[in-house]
């Protein structure tokens, strides 16, 4: 009975706990390394995400000068291979007292994007025409195996259209949450570089959601189910936000958790 009591007011505490943990074996279940497989499977063994996928909103450059970000990061068990592919879907829009002649008499609209992944070019477009536009972009192996010190990826979009400065022309280019990565892999064994904490368990602008799993005995003791939840709430604590992570006993361990 009183052990009972004890592990229900560790629970208790648990829940009350600051550090924001999100502690839930369903959400995990569609997250595990099972499931990644079947995704690569439908794709062919690579991801194709979109920046909507990513939580990345609508941004707009304006000219004369803009740039946009996009970070993600890749799962710790996948290798990443050659054959990446970048679709930038977007907008352009004109306006301006000259912004009717400067096509018609030019065939181009004084302006270009240039696009950098991981500090290498991977192209330039010339913008020649207005409206809706959808362009492809090879990204290196020597880019992907070249990512940030915190691990993660990053595509920078910059527009030079200067000709504003000496014109009466607005250059507006939107770049749409259509957009995808479509990045091949092949599964390997993790990274576990524990000097990046909370990485591998937890990864910035992660391509798939994060999953951690802690394991305790069948029939634990209270300082075990104790030391279980102080480390949940470290977590918490170190990251700031939500995490998918959650508690179970060895003996609900299946095969696909330990594929994950």
């Amino acid at each position: 009975m009183y052990k009972k009591f004890y592990l229900a007011l560790l629970i208790l505490s648990f829940i009350i706990l600051p550090a924001p943990v999100l502690a839930s074996a369903s959400q995990l279940s569609s997250l595990s390394g099972s499931s990644q497989a079947g995704l690569a499977q439908q794709a062919g063994n690579k991801v194709i995400i979109s920046f909507n996928e990513l939580n990345y909103s609508e941004t707009n450059l304006i000219s004369p000068y803009d740039s946009a970000s996009y970070f993600f990061n890749t799962p710790v068990n996948w290798h990443l291979v050659d054959g990446a592919e970048l679709q930038l879907d977007f907008d352009v829009i004109l306006s301006g007292t000259d912004s009717g002649d400067i096509g018609t008499n030019s065939g181009s609209l004084g302006s270009t994007m240039t696009v950098i992944f991981n500090n290498q070019l991977i192209g330039t477009v010339q913008l020649d025409t207005t409206g809706s536009q959808s362009l492809r972009f090879k990204i290196p192996l020597s880019a992907l195996a070249n990512p940030r010190q915190d691990g993660r990826n990053v595509l920078q979009v910059y527009l030079n259209a200067q000709i504003s400065c000496t014109k009466d022309i607005r250059t507006l280019v939107v770049i749409k949450t259509t957009s995808t990565f479509e990045i091949p892999f092949e599964l390997a064994a993790p990274n576990l570089d524990l000097s990046r904490l909370p990485a591998p368990f937890y990864l910035r602008n992660s391509l798939l959601p994060d999953s951690t799993i802690l394991v305790v005995p069948d029939d634990p003791e209270a300082q075990e189910l104790q030391a279980a939840l102080n480390v949940m709430a470290g977590f918490g604590s170190l990251i700031g936000r939500e995490v998918n992570m959650y508690l179970t006993a060895v003996g609900q361990l299946t095969e696909q958790d330990f594929a994950s």
